[in-house]
């Protein structure tokens, strides 16, 4: 397999030529064919393009007699055919001689470094899942997400996607054609993000979303999920102070095990989770101050909690939507959540969870009364109550517990789409 740096193809190893000059089957885009012409080291003993689309056309090689050359964009170990060929054929002799990928040459042409970045696919399938990637790290503050452009997400898409994720801290950075003759260089800025009239949307494109205040981190050592900062430890392990109407708030010690059932740090990146009947917006906070790439929806029907949802969030520096509705009225418009807490809202709030989201998205709900409990455990089966007594001193003679109310927590261990 031969790798193309823009229009120009790696070295061929000299350990290939004996073979290749005695005849080999070409696959591969026609410009590359073209080039690879121009070479006069290959002979070729039948030239084959993509257009049964790349799978059909590799599959269609098993019989093949002689060696078989593919010709490719970049480095074909990095988001490119290797994985296809090695997934279709797990025993083929397999050979591979990349030219620089395509992101490391548009780093290069806008003379950035690139240790410090988050890379995305957005080619072909990738494409639903790269936009969940890329919000999650918008939201996560990354410093620098380089996005391999396709036509199902190109980079009028996705300015679309930084421009509605209400980020005007980034600018991005575009080269297209790259290695060609035409490249193409472009930077947008926030916060309208507008496409330049010149810039060709239509063509292969790498778009770097870059911070406007970027500086290196430290690699990113799995590309395209969650940055370094994810998952830290705190420094100070004190509980957030969170503003709410007298005691109605979900206390700490309730918190931690609600999020251990939600369980956030195995979701996937950028999912959806669902704070229903959100209060104060303690536990969909605290399951952002651990997972800051999550899509948080805070949904809560009392005018006042969502004034104080949104003031919490601000305190905490964490970025969500509160949506001020009763969840029966607006379950079927939000985005389709991987996880849901109900915190609020009693039956009806659940009921009306179930009814629309996926049987595979995991739920949990607390419970202050053995009625609601009792209604509940039929939908969630996992239960337990949970009771904790505080140790307050009393006077100078010693201390005593004293309780809070004690709570039911109910869960559904279903599994979720990656």
């Amino acid at each position: 397999m031969l790798g193309f740096g823009g229009d120009v193809p790696a070295p061929i190893p000299r350990s290939w030529l004996e073979s290749l000059s005695r005849g080999a089957t070409v696959v591969g885009k026609g410009r590359y064919l073209n080039a690879l012409k121009v070479l006069n080291v290959v002979r070729v003993k039948e030239e084959i393009d993509y257009r049964g689309g790349f799978g059909a056309t590799i599959e269609g090689l098993s019989d093949t007699e002689g060696p078989v050359l593919i010709l490719a964009s970049g480095d074909p170990g990095f988001f490119g055919p290797v994985r296809f060929i090695r997934e279709a054929f797990p025993s083929l002799p397999l050979r591979v001689s990349p030219a620089p990928s395509a992101i490391s040459m548009a780093f290069a042409s806008l003379g950035m470094s690139w240790d410090d970045a988050t890379i995305i696919s957005a080619l072909g399938s990738r494409a639903t899942q790269a936009q969940r990637a890329i919000l999650g790290h918008l939201r996560a503050g990354q410093s620098k997400i380089a996005v391999m452009c396709s036509p199902e997400l190109d980079v009028g898409a996705l300015t679309e996607i930084v421009r509605g994720a209400n980020v005007s801290q980034y600018r991005i950075e575009v080269v297209a054609n790259i290695g060609t003759s035409d490249e193409q260089r472009s930077t947008i800025v926030g916060p309208s993000y507008a496409l330049p009239d010149k810039l060709s949307t239509e063509n292969f494109a790498i778009a770097i979303i870059c911070r406007q205040d970027s500086r290196v981190t430290g690699p990113t050592l799995e590309a395209g999920k969650v940055p370094d900062t994810l998952g830290a430890t705190p420094t100070n392990c004190e509980p957030p102070r969170y503003i709410s109407r007298g005691e109605m708030i979900t206390k700490a010690e309730i918190r931690s095990i609600v999020i251990a059932k939600l369980a956030p740090w195995t979701l996937p990146f950028g999912a959806t989770i669902w704070d229903v009947g959100a209060g104060s917006g303690s536990v969909g906070l605290d399951i952002l101050a651990i997972r800051p790439d999550l899509d948080l929806i805070a949904i809560e029907r009392a005018a006042l909690e969502c004034e104080y949802i949104a003031r919490n969030a601000l305190g905490a520096g964490l970025t969500l939507e509160v949506v001020h509705n009763d969840i029966s009225q607006v379950a079927a418009y939000l985005r389709p959540p991987t996880a849901v807490f109900v915190g609020g809202g009693g039956m009806d709030a659940l009921e009306a969870v179930l009814a629309i989201i996926d049987p595979q998205a995991r739920v949990t709900a607390t419970a202050a009364t053995l009625e609601t409990a009792i209604a509940q455990q039929k939908h969630l089966a996992d239960q337990v109550l949970v009771q904790v007594h505080l140790n307050v001193a009393l006077g100078p003679n010693g201390h005593r517990l004293d309780p809070y109310n004690p709570v039911f927590i109910s869960s559904r261990k279903a599994k979720f789409h990656v």
